[in-house]
This record gives C-alpha cells, sequence and structure tokens, in this order.
C-alpha cells in the first residue's frame, strides 16, 4: 500500500517519506555515537585553543582585546575632538562674517560664495594654539 497525499484539517500536503533517509534503531544508536564522538573531538580542539589562548595571553585575557599602543592611539584621537569643533566653528563664523560683508556691499551671489570660501580657507587655527580640552569643574 502506498500513500500519496496526506491531509490535516481539509489541507493536502503531497508526503514523499524516503526509504533511504529512514533510520532503523540499529542504524540510529551507531549515528548517534559518531555525532557525539565528533561533538567530543570538536569540544576537545575548543578547550585546546582556550589553553592555548591562556598561555599566550593570560587567563584574565581573551586574546582579542586592543593592543595597548593602539588604545592609546585612540583615546588620544577622541580626545582632540574639542580643538577640532573649534576650528570648525572658527571657519564656519569666519564664512558667514565674510557672505554677510560681500551681500551688504551688494556683491553676486558668486562673488558672495568665493568670498565665504576664502575666509573659510584663512580662518585656520594657529599651529601653537592650544589643544587642551577644558576639565569639568566639580560641583
Amino acid at each position: 500500500m502506498r500513500l500519496g497525499r496526506v491531509a490535516l484539517d481539509g489541507t493536502k500536503l503531497i508526503a514523499n517519506a524516503s526509504r533511504h533517509k529512514a533510520m532503523s534503531y540499529d542504524h540510529i544508536v551507531p549515528k548517534i555515537e559518531q555525532l557525539q564522538a565528533e561533538v567530543d573531538t570538536m569540544l576537545a580542539e575548543a578547550e585546546a585553543v582556550d589553553e592555548a589562548e591562556d598561555e599566550a595571553y593570560g587567563a584574565d585575557h581573551r586574546g582579542d582585546e586592543i593592543a595597548p599602543e593602539l588604545a592609546r592611539r585612540e583615546s588620544r584621537l577622541e580626545s582632540s575632538g574639542p580643538p577640532r569643533r573649534r576650528s570648525r566653528r572658527a571657519r564656519d563664523k569666519a564664512e558667514a562674517a565674510a557672505r554677510t560683508k560681500a551681500e551688504e556691499a551688494g556683491k553676486s551671489a558668486q562673488e558672495v560664495t568665493a568670498a565665504g570660501r576664502a575666509a573659510a580657507e584663512r580662518a585656520k587655527l594657529k599651529p601653537s594654539a592650544s589643544a587642551t580640552s577644558p576639565t569639568p569643574r566639580p560641583g
């Protein structure tokens, strides 16, 4: 006897159970043991790698931490934010003032834009300008 369709709650589904994929108990037990052995091998390899990393980096490190020299450079880059913002504000302020002055002088739109760009280029902070960020005051 062969079953070609299975219906549940009126829904018709085409079924195709393969004899080659169906496993008997005698076949499943060795397969489970094989899979368990593969899992045990993989876990043993992971444990060996973990122990090797503990030897190389120390037990309290994961091994993927940022190198100290990179961390130092990143923190220096982050602390350079306020001077860069000051520099941008200075350029924006100079550009706005030059544009306003050119507009008041009755210059064309192209001349106003050019004046603003030129002023922004000239408005760079001096190399001797302080690059320290303000420290927060307690209170």
